[in-house]
């Protein structure tokens, strides 16, 4: 799951935007590309061309001055060998073949030299081949460039006792390999009062009040009570707390009136999204738990609900952009309530992107 940033606002425009982008690079950018790759590949054939007419003449012209060191090697051979077989009858010494072998060397040296010469006029003069656009990633995917920005950063838990409760149970969540969905946390649908954590995507909304409790949890006659120890008076005290399963409740009930109020077209076509799911989630395991096997409400531990999210099927037509218009309305609404917190719109973030992208279609195009 994607842990989604609270400061961000404008994502459906910004998907849209995004969208586009993704749509001009595999249709008129690809194109644009290929043309102009098609237009490199006639020129380096020509290049070619040119090259091969170049080596060969060269080839011809080196041919002839060749000659002059390759009669050195077999005349300083033959100078050698004839030296060396009248240096005793003639008593003349080794001086003749000496010097033939002088000669051969040289002649050998001046072929040497040739030959690393056409190589090399061969290597510096070769044209190069084009780099073909689809090898060089000027049409890579901005869509994940975008949804990065998405992804927002858990806070570390503040010495508020409830909040390391809170960000056990969402960083729990960012573990669970579903992409369609996202994870708000800390929002704010009514002022004073935030959602614990919201999972919301492809397959519906989840609202969950966490609690980080010690001691001992129970449910008695319809409602949850927490007790502390008092080892002083050697009993169990009843702490002074709101019932977790009225403030969830209290905040489905905004969530509700936020997408009804400005989200109303998906609401209404989606019925499914009004079944909001969920609990009360416990975050301590070594907590004493007196809940009985019948107990009506829904609740359960940290990792309590992976296979109730992971089971739950997609809801038919609840695509990216009904996502994203979905979460603009509830971040839309905490964005009023926290009216000083900094605001990123993630349409403006497309536009961006979608600069670079072009820019970067214009550069390969240009560069020769």
């Amino acid at each position: 799951m994607i842990l989604l940033d609270n400061h961000l606002a404008d994502l459906a425009r910004g998907f849209e935007r995004i969208s586009q982008v993704e749509r001009w690079l595999q249709t008129e950018g690809r194109a644009r590309l290929l043309q102009s790759y098609a237009q490199r590949r006639e020129k380096y054939a020509r290049a070619r061309q040119a090259h091969a007419e170049k080596i060969g003449l060269l080839r011809k012209q080196l041919t002839t001055i060749a000659f002059v060191p390759g009669t050195m090697f077999i005349g300083g051979l033959g100078i050698a060998g004839a030296g060396a077989w009248l240096s005793a009858p003639l008593n003349i010494g080794l001086a003749p073949s000496i010097g033939g072998l002088a000669l051969a060397f040289a002649g050998l040296v001046g072929l040497a030299l040739l030959a690393i010469f056409l190589l090399w006029q061969f290597q510096i003069t070769k044209p190069a081949p084009p780099a073909h656009p689809l090898r060089d990633d000027v049409l890579a995917r901005v869509l994940p460039q975008w949804r990065a920005k998405l992804r927002g950063e858990l806070p570390a838990p503040s010495s508020a006792f409830g909040d390391a409760g809170e960000h056990t149970f969402v960083a729990h969540l960012q573990t669970l390999p579903i992409d369609s969905m996202y994870v708000l946390y800390g929002v704010q649908q009514k002022p004073g009062d935030d959602v614990d954590t919201i999972v919301l995507g492809a397959k519906g909304i989840w609202v969950f009040e966490v609690k980080h409790w010690g001691g001992r949890v129970s449910w008695r006659a319809g409602e949850w009570i927490h007790e502390r120890f008092d080892p002083a008076r050697q009993t169990w005290t009843r702490a002074d707390e709101q019932p977790p399963d009225q403030q969830r409740q209290r905040m489905i009930d905004e969530i509700t009136k936020t997408l009804t109020m400005r989200a109303p077209d998906l609401v209404k076509r989606f019925p499914a999204l009004r079944q909001i799911k969920g609990g009360v989630v416990f975050t301590i395991s070594k907590t004493i738990y007196d809940v009985p096997a019948d107990c009506p409400a829904r609740w359960g531990f940290v990792s309590g609900w992976d296979k109730e999210i992971a089971d739950t099927p997609i809801i038919p037509g609840v695509d990216a952009r009904a996502i994203f218009l979905l979460l603009d309305a509830l971040l839309d609404r905490h964005h009023e309530i926290d009216k000083d917190a900094p605001i990123t719109s993630m349409s403006a973030h497309a536009t961006k992107i979608a600069r670079q992208a072009e820019t970067r279609v214009d550069d390969w195009v240009a560069h020769e």
